[in-house]
């Protein structure tokens, strides 16, 4: 099984050195920074590149409280035209935008809400256009999260009280998939699975399993004295990246043989069309801790580090060749040439 893994390596990596060295697009100059209110944070490409979704606090920020809530605002990929799609005293007092996915047409984006107000912390479900049009979907009693459209665009997932569901776009015709503390899914790149993070109750450690999206047929991928938790899987469907929350590993997705990409990492996400990983690195040096964002090879080799010294959260275009980063509340535009 080793040295399946590591001759798959081995082409992938082959083929990553062949195809890189692309050129900057001339008429860019970049790094470029698209925002400058010290108070703008993750970043969401829509499927098409041609918008970019975010967070921010311009409107909200309070030195005098804990946390300020957020806003969802949108722009174009050059910066410009930057507008609120969600603010927080438009739907409630208390709102907090939470996950966000782009409907795989790039019309619209599918919006978790929590609504904070008495203390109740109902989650909501909201389609906006890129105009800011809203639909209220779905309005529980409890918390509704961790929501993605399937590549295809014909189901979305996610999960309420420990169960794991696939449903129609519109959250119709719910199917149970799965139930138990799952700390993360990812739809598998034909769309017709799930691949996620399990807790064993027995061995007390999480393993990755495997589900048909009607939930009937299922696998266990790993069953390990350690924990695969956080995961991303590479959109040839080959491998799967995970952590643990102190390392990132890849492993082939039909024969679970773990390899270790780097030590003090976390939260993998393979860069779309890349044999490429993005993770947050941790640092430390003379009582000094901090994390970086990384992009590395599937050998563990270094490619980029983003904004080295600082926490950056970074988003990829869908072909891959473009991202965005925050620094220091700002938002900024730059190519990955590999």
């Amino acid at each position: 099984m080793k040295n399946k893994l590591l001759l798959g390596i081995v082409l992938s990596s082959f083929l990553v050195i062949i195809n890189c060295k692309k050129n900057t697009p001339e008429e860019e100059v970049l790094p470029k920074q698209l925002t400058s209110s010290n108070l703008d944070f993750r970043t969401y490409w829509s499927p098409n590149g041609e918008y970019i979704a975010f967070y921010t606090q311009r409107n909200t920020y309070n030195p005098y409280v804990a946390e300020s809530p957020f806003e969802l605002w949108i722009m174009n990929r050059d910066g410009s035209d930057q507008r609120p799609l969600i603010q927080v005293d438009e739907i409630y007092e208390n709102t907090a935008v939470s996950i966000i996915s782009w409907t795989p047409d790039s019309k619209n984006i599918m919006v978790h809400i929590y609504n904070n107000s008495l203390n109740d912390y109902k989650s909501e479900i909201w389609r906006i256009t890129v105009k800011g049009d809203k639909t209220r979907l779905y309005t529980p009693n409890f918390r509704l999260h961790h929501i993605s459209y399937s590549p295809d665009a014909t189901k979305t997932a996610f999960i309420i009280e420990e169960k794991l569901y696939t449903a129609d776009t519109d959250l119709s015709d719910t199917v149970f998939i799965e139930r138990g503390l799952i700390t993360d899914y990812k739809w598998k790149i034909d769309s017709k699975g799930l691949i996620y993070s399990l807790y064993d109750r027995t061995n007390e450690n999480y393993d990755l399993w495997e589900s048909s999206v009607d939930g009937v047929d299922k696998i266990r991928i790993s069953e390990t004295p350690e924990n695969e938790e956080s995961l991303s899987c590479s959109y040839d469907g080959k491998y799967i990246a995970y952590s643990d929350y102190k390392a990132v590993y890849i492993t082939l997705t039909d024969t679970f043989a773990s390899k270790l990409i780097m030590d003090n990492a976390r939260l993998p996400q393979w860069i779309p069309n890349r044999n490429l990983i993005f993770l947050y690195s941790d640092q430390s040096l003379d009582n000094k801790s901090w994390t970086e964002s990384w992009i590395v090879d599937i050998q563990g080799n270094i490619i980029i580090k983003i904004a080295e010294g600082a926490f950056s959260e970074v988003s990829f275009s869908s072909t891959g060749d473009y991202f965005t980063y925050t620094v220091n509340g700002n938002i900024w535009f730059d190519y990955l040439p590999y």
